[in-house]
């Protein structure tokens, strides 16, 4: 009975008892008879754009309906009665002036789907919490201020949308939803999210684009089925760290307040898509988010991490292990590459050392008899060092003192008695320093690659305040 300029329903229509679908939507009806609670039968029932205002009383002798779907109406509250239909398990109600749902709709104990949206509903009743069968809420474009606690309750929930409301605060408890999948917070008034974000263990999609979110919380990196991130339109100016190690795919970050590229994101081998228009990024870096994902991604591993430059005799090389060295340096985090001659050197020495000093970041200087006395390239790598303001970590050998290192304008604190015999403590104390290196040096770290150099331009590095000279 569809679209046919009705403008009411047949008091016979009651007669029709083993009726199971009914829908009379697309017409001009303003009240249902009561007869049709005679329908005992009827599990779906349909009446969307008619002007219908209220929903009869007698609405709950339709024991068997599953089902209530409809819009376009002019309902403006839905009556308590609305409890009594416990078989429902699906609402569907869009572009309906409903202010509030009732507290009835907590006894809905079959209920897996609510839809409300594009409504004036301002408040939830907190017996929603007693729908445990939710699986599915969608309460978009409404005029939702807050979210009752009871809401944490709802343990199946797999989707939620909260979009187009005006939620300026989201209770904690929400985050405690394992189950949840999928959840929309866009276009509300949101200043930041709770801190319990790891709770969410099946989160696969987060979209809150259009708030006034400042920054993410630290524990979103933990939630390890979390792939799409779509947080345009927020005031986000950084990014946690946990990202790095997280399993993202897309990340979409337009129109925040972004100054750099998120460098912390290097680590995350996952990552396909990085959306940074319209950030505040120097002309430079945002020429770089076209580029490639893994061009990108070694620029972010560039600007986040170190380069180390051993200094050393080429006679010491063997006895104090420094391949070994080298190696173990290469797995930490914090350093992107550690330049050896013996491991790197291709051409001429000279060469090697000016241009791979001036685009390291912390130089180990491992002082013998032979690199302190009689090592012209060792005296030069300093000279280097120098005049680039490289710092210089100094290692002792075993063949000499401090005195001799004092010689050099090298001095024990900070550095360290380098001793072979005991290589594995070596290791860590040096780690121990680049740690500390890593920490006190919030500037970022320097490109190392030729061609980005090149392709960096005077004009750029003016604009963007973080970049490194050299």
């Amino acid at each position: 009975m569809d679209n046919n300029c009705l403008n009411e329903l047949p008091k016979s229509i009651g007669e029709f008892e083993n009726l199971s679908i009914f829908s009379f939507s697309e017409n001009q009806i303003i009240t249902i008879p009561e007869s049709i609670g005679n329908l005992k039968k009827l599990y779906t029932f349909g009446f969307s754009g008619n002007k219908i205002t209220t929903l009869p009383q007698f609405f709950e002798l339709m024991e068997s309906l599953t089902s209530l779907d409809f819009r376009d109406c002019s309902l403006t509250n839905l009556p308590e009665i609305l409890g009594d239909l416990n078989k429902i398990d699906f609402i569907s109600i869009e572009n309906v002036p409903l202010d509030s749902l009732p507290h009835s709709i907590g006894q809905l104990s079959r209920l897996k789907n609510l839809k409300v949206m594009k409504g004036k509903l301002k408040t939830l009743p907190k017996s929603i919490g007693n729908l445990e069968k939710l699986k599915e809420v969608n309460l978009s474009k409404n005029l939702i201020e807050t979210i009752p606690l009871e809401f944490g309750k709802l343990m199946n929930l797999k989707k939620l949308d909260l979009s187009k409301n005006s939620i300026t605060n989201l209770p904690s408890v929400i985050f405690n939803l394992s189950s949840l999948e999928r959840v929309d917070l866009s276009e509300n008034n949101l200043q930041k999210l709770p801190e319990n974000f790891k709770n969410l263990n099946s989160l696969n999609i987060l979209t809150a684009n259009r708030n006034n979110l400042k920054n993410l919380p630290e524990t979103i990196g933990f939630c390890e089925k979390l792939e799409y991130i779509n947080i345009n339109e927020n005031d986000i100016t950084e990014l946690p760290e946990s990202l790095g190690s997280s399993n993202v795919k897309i990340l979409s970050l337009k129109k925040n307040k972004l100054e750099n590229l998120p460098y912390n994101l290097w680590p995350l081998k996952t990552l396909e898509t990085l959306e940074l228009d319209d950030n505040l990024l120097s002309d430079f870096e945002q020429s770089l988010t076209k580029r490639d994902i893994d061009t990108l991604r070694d620029y972010l591993h560039q600007r986040s991490s170190m380069v180390i430059f051993v200094s050393h005799a080429v006679i010491d090389y063997e006895p104090y292990r420094l391949a070994d060295l080298g190696e173990n340096l290469k797995t930490k985090p914090e350093v992107y590459k550690v330049f050896l001659c013996e491991q790197d050197l291709s051409g001429n020495i000279d060469d090697f050392m000016d241009e791979n000093v001036p685009i390291s970041d912390y130089v180990f200087f491992l002082g013998t008899k032979k690199s302190v006395y009689n090592s012209p390239d060792c005296a030069h790598e300093l000279d280097l060092s120098k005049k680039h303001n490289i710092s210089v970590f100094p290692m002792k050998g075993t063949d000499i003192t401090w005195q001799d290192m004092n010689l050099i304008e090298l001095y024990d604190n900070p550095g360290l008695n380098y001793v072979p015999n005991i290589f594995q403590e070596i290791c860590e104390q040096l780690y121990d320093s680049v740690k500390k290196f890593y920490k006190d040096h919030t500037d970022l770290y320097k490109i190392k690659s030729i061609e980005l150099q090149e392709e960096l331009t005077p004009s750029a590095i003016k604009k963007s305040v973080n970049v490194l000279e050299w």
